[in-house]
């Protein structure tokens, strides 16, 4: 089958997390700032998906964005949500996107918050953190993750 008739194809190439649940549908994604607010937090992944990204993850079925948008915070950062300032949902956004766990509409949560500190760690999901400069966000070539299939 080829790519064009099966939207699944590029995530069946990597392996799966053991007990990897269905897609709800729903993911929390995080825009944490630094203090000026001239930076955001970029995490790179220890698992898959590899690569930088803002901290995000898919909510589970019995868990509300809130909770999901907590926990992902700790899980990449080690950072508490409490210890953030102005920690709010700002928005909620539609999107057609294929992820991994074969899903293909979201319904996504965006959270944002200002760490009061400059020092951060990478917890058990993240092997690297790092601050980049918003301006310089700017200077990179985006590539869609998935592929679109309109």
């Amino acid at each position: 089958m080829s790519l064009e008739n099966n939207p699944y194809s590029y995530f069946e190439t990597i392996p799966s997390r053991a007990g990897l649940a269905p897609c709800t549908n729903k993911r929390a994604t995080l825009l944490i700032f630094d203090e000026d607010q001239e930076s955001l937090l970029l995490a790179r992944r220890s698992n898959w998906p590899r690569g930088w990204s803002i901290i995000a993850e898919h909510v589970e079925e019995a868990k509300t964005p809130d909770e999901e948008a907590t926990n992902g915070l700790w899980d990449e950062t080690g950072l508490d949500a409490a210890a953030l300032s102005d920690f709010t949902l700002t928005g909620v956004i539609e999107t057609t996107d294929t992820c991994r766990r074969r899903g293909t509409q979201h319904t996504t949560y965006i959270y944002e918050g200002i760490a009061n500190t400059e020092v951060v760690t990478p917890n058990d999901e993240a092997e690297r953190l790092v601050w980049m400069p918003l301006g310089f966000l700017l200077c990179f070539r985006i590539e869609p993750r998935h592929i679109s299939l309109d």
